[in-house]
């Protein structure tokens, strides 16, 4: 069993029920009540760029970076089971982990949709979901921009230990997850 198999099997039992990554063994859970369910599969390392305006053509292993901030690439998985609310429209998807310096790890899921209406319309469905999940006041809503000001998508963190941040650019849905802050932080980092 691959090193990244074993970290995501390991993840599984750390990661809230709206979050829960099913695993290459067939663990089964659910995310978002059942929306994605990822399921990755071996890995390997890559590298890339992080996120600015997201490509409309090209592969989504070219916007995993091998280095945000302070967190280091330790490899990627292909995602190969969606959820029914995330699943219809996806074109391409990957998943990957990464470390950051105190050694707490971070995983991040890419999915890209055939428009950036679609993935639009999935980032509503991921909000809704959250928004009965995530308890008060934890979760928060804003618009991306790129570097002019023009809206690009939304994010929405779901502020608690583990900390949820996802975010749509363009035609391309991200998701991460980390011990808090990390993953809001791993988003910042991800926009320079």
């Amino acid at each position: 069993m691959s090193f990244i198999m074993r970290y995501w099997r390991i993840v599984v039992s750390k990661i809230p029920a709206f979050l829960l990554m099913v695993v290459a063994f067939q663990v089964s859970g659910c995310c978002c009540r059942g929306c994605c369910n990822a399921l990755p599969a071996g890995g390997s390392g890559s590298s890339g760029s992080g996120m600015s305006e997201a490509p409309t053509s090209g592969s989504l292993p070219s916007l995993v970076a091998s280095q945000v901030g302070p967190f280091r690439l330790v490899g990627t998985a292909p995602v190969t089971r969606l959820g029914s609310s995330l699943s219809p429209g996806v074109v391409d998807s990957i998943g990957a982990v990464y470390e950051g310096p105190s050694g707490e790890r971070l995983n991040q899921i890419i999915l890209a949709y055939a428009s950036p209406v679609v993935a639009s319309g999935r980032m509503e469905i991921v909000y809704q979901t959250l928004a009965t999940e995530c308890p008060g006041k934890r979760l928060m809503r804003s618009e991306v921009r790129n570097r002019d000001g023009v809206v690009l998508g939304t994010q929405v963190v779901c502020d608690q230990s583990p900390q949820h941040v996802y975010w749509n650019n363009g035609r391309v849905l991200t998701f991460v997850t980390a011990p808090h802050p990390s993953a809001l932080v791993f988003y910042k980092a991800s926009k320079i």
